[in-house]
């Protein structure tokens, strides 16, 4: 048998760009990885991010988070961040995807898991000038309000710390979205002009039968494609197991303890008048009958631009449709969106 030789070294690599190179391949399938190459536009989407840094993890000196992979997401810039000293925490509530350029930031609000990782899969669509930050939940905080609300109030306080005024612009997927709307009327209370708001696939209305809280459970699962199991077999400690064995999380069941909390604020809530326009998201496969995006239409003073897309609910913002949906906000962010809003 002839002995397997390993792959060359590349020409101004360094030993952990080439290793990296290496591994951004073996995780995306795919051949020839340069130290440039995207992880996100070479088809990454955030649970694979998981996977490259649980692999990534027993092969590097110092400590690598799942943060790390979507914020570095070349093996250049990834091989510098393991240059550094430190690990930033997973959990921040405000996630830092992007923190430099000079544009008008873009807030996302997470999805039933409560984690935004799955906005890291937008960067390589938008603009370089527009800093994206992510909005996570926490189990204590999430527990603590009564209303969405009282929600809300404590997201638009964190987003203000970066951002002390308007304009705004955010972006909510699935619960995120009802949490997103929630945002933008808060902030038009004070005064606030919101530029953008846009939903990915978010109803007022529940999709939930049955046992609302196994609902929420099943759906955590299916957010990070363990479809082959069900909430309301394994309960909530064994969906916490099963969120840290995907996620990495020690605190794994905190994201379950905030997703029932939350879904719990938006029971049978009827939203505030929004004075704007809403660019929505419909994800066309596997839609439950009767949701589509005039269910906004009563609380939308503006005009609703739909766009459809070709995905299930959760493959949004993985490729190839995080790539419509991405080509889609960027026209929506580059065309200023700044212009003040009916009604106001």
């Amino acid at each position: 048998m002839t002995a397997q030789l390993p792959p060359p070294v590349r020409q101004g690599l360094s030993p952990s760009e080439q290793l990296l190179c290496e591994m951004f391949a073996a995780v995306l399938m795919v051949e020839g990885v340069g130290p440039d190459d995207d992880f996100f536009q070479l088809g990454g989407h955030s649970m694979l991010a998981v996977r490259l840094q649980r692999r990534l993890r027993p092969l590097v000196s110092g400590r690598l988070g799942v943060q790390d992979v979507l914020r570095h997401r070349t093996p250049r810039a990834l091989a510098a961040r393991l240059s550094q000293q430190g690990e930033e925490d997973r959990t921040d509530p405000l996630l830092a995807l992007r923190s430099t350029g000079d544009g008008v930031p873009l807030f996302c609000v997470h999805p039933i898991l409560g984690l935004s990782w799955s906005y890291a899969a937008l960067l390589p669509h938008l603009s370089g000038h527009e800093p994206l930050y992510g909005l996570q939940a926490t189990g204590d905080s999430a527990t603590a309000h009564r209303t969405l609300d009282d929600l809300a109030e404590e997201y638009v306080e964190r987003l203000r710390r970066v951002q002390p005024d308007g304009p705004y612009r955010l972006v909510g997927w699935s619960l995120g979205g009802l949490i997103a709307q929630a945002m933008a009327t808060n902030l038009q209370r004070r005064n606030e002009r919101v530029a953008l708001l846009a939903l990915i696939d978010a109803y007022p209305v529940s999709v939930f039968t049955g046992d609302r809280d196994a609902g929420v459970l099943d759906s955590l699962l299916d957010s990070v494609s363990l479809v082959n199991r069900r909430g309301s077999v394994l309960g909530r400690a064994g969906v916490a197991a099963a969120l840290h064995e995907a996620t990495g999380l020690a605190d794994a069941d905190r994201l379950v303890d905030a997703a029932l909390a939350n879904d719990r604020l938006v029971r049978d809530r009827t939203p505030h008048e929004f004075h704007g326009d809403l660019l929505f998201f419909t994800a066309l496969e596997g839609r439950p009958a009767g949701l589509h995006a005039g269910l906004w239409q009563p609380t939308v003073t503006g005009t609703i631009s739909e766009h459809q897309v070709h995905a299930a609910h959760h493959d949004m913002l993985r490729s190839p449709a995080v790539g419509e949906v991405g080509r889609v906000l960027a026209r929506a962010l580059a065309d200023g969106t700044d212009h003040p809003p009916p009604g106001r």
